[in-house]
């Protein structure tokens, strides 16, 4: 029996106030209408917000008002080319305000036992044409439209956001909204192509978080700023310590293996230059003290590494400070 997963993403919904309509019948005390040739036109910076908070209104009326994600999808292709940046940028971030709510749901529709069961008869397919039962494949059918995605991990088919759909939005969002769905869309085609973390495989970690490291660097006030830095640090720590049920080290030594030796090795020499690069570097130092061991086996026990112990629990808080935020209070 498969066990229940959900993915998280995380998302900032920002909180827009619509503008009032207003009466055409001047308030009493107020100065008449001026003669038709003499009335006032309004700023065009102030037409723009008003047109962009209609905009936002009429997205977030076909949000209530819609079955399912494929009607949001049709509003921003049609109404995405003609919206000013910024309006395009705020109507993105409602999408995934929508996606954060409606995603768990839909996951948990897949991640039954029932659902799951059928999936692996079919051999675990997440591709359309692959499903056979006629109740998955209409709910995948409906799924895709809305700019999701099945993908497949440890044995479980789910959907998640398609970033890789949402890549045609691009064109329309400022530069830092832009760049944060690049981000985003290489994690759906590795997501999608179902590539495993391992030692052949960690090079292309390394230049994911480097990615980030680069959005962080190019926009230190951006909209996505804290989401990208809570992921750089996830992604730092996976790239230097992996996880504790996959350990990178002989059990009986401590010692590195020399896959993964050889690739920190790579990275140091390739992206020395950044500043995912010198923690790995750094980390390549302390293995150099300690004789290339992570931990320190004994016949009665394996205790950490002090500097290397060191280095891992204080990560986080470095790279925060690295970034300009304060130390956590101790």
């Amino acid at each position: 029996m498969k066990s229940n997963r959900k993915a998280l993403w995380g998302v900032w919904v920002m909180s827009l106030a619509l503008v009032a309509a207003c009466s055409n019948d001047p308030a009493p005390g107020a100065d008449p209408p001026a003669p038709p040739g003499q009335q006032e036109t309004l700023p065009e910076e102030t037409q723009e917000t008003d047109t962009d908070e209609q905009l936002l209104g009429e997205f977030r009326q076909t949000i209530r008002d819609a079955t399912g994600p494929s009607e949001l999808i049709a509003f921003l292709d049609e109404r995405l080319p003609v919206a000013s940046e910024s309006a395009a940028d705020r109507l993105l971030l409602e999408l995934e305000a929508y996606y954060a709510e409606d995603l768990p749901k839909l996951q948990g529709r897949f991640l039954t036992n029932e659902v799951q069961e059928k999936f692996s008869m079919m051999g675990d397919p997440t591709k359309v044409e692959q499903i056979t039962d006629d109740e998955l494949r209409a709910w995948t059918e409906q799924a895709e439209a809305g700019h999701y995605v099945l993908v497949q991990t440890a044995g479980e088919v789910y959907p998640v956001v398609d970033y890789t759909a949402l890549d045609k939005y691009r064109r329309y969002l400022s530069s830092d909204l832009s760049d944060y769905l690049k981000l985003m869309t290489m994690d759906s085609q590795r997501l999608k192509s179902g590539t495993t973390d391992s030692a052949s495989t960690l090079e292309a970690v390394a230049e994911r978080a480097i990615a980030s490291e680069q959005y962080l660097e190019r926009y230190p006030e951006g909209l996505k700023r804290d989401e990208i830095l809570s992921d750089y640090i996830n992604r730092t720590e996976y790239l230097l310590f992996g996880m504790a049920n996959g350990p990178r080290f002989d059990l009986d030594s401590g010692i590195l293996f020399d896959e993964y030796r050889q690739v920190f090795e790579r990275i140091a020499d390739t992206r020395g230059d950044t500043y995912t690069g010198t923690l790995v570097r750094r980390l390549l130092e302390l293995l150099g003290e300690s004789d290339q061991k992570l931990i320190i086996v004994s016949s009665h026990d394996r205790r950490d590494v002090p500097a290397i112990a060191e280095l891992r629990d204080g990560l986080a808080e470095q790279i925060r400070e690295h970034y300009g935020e304060p130390a956590a209070a101790s």
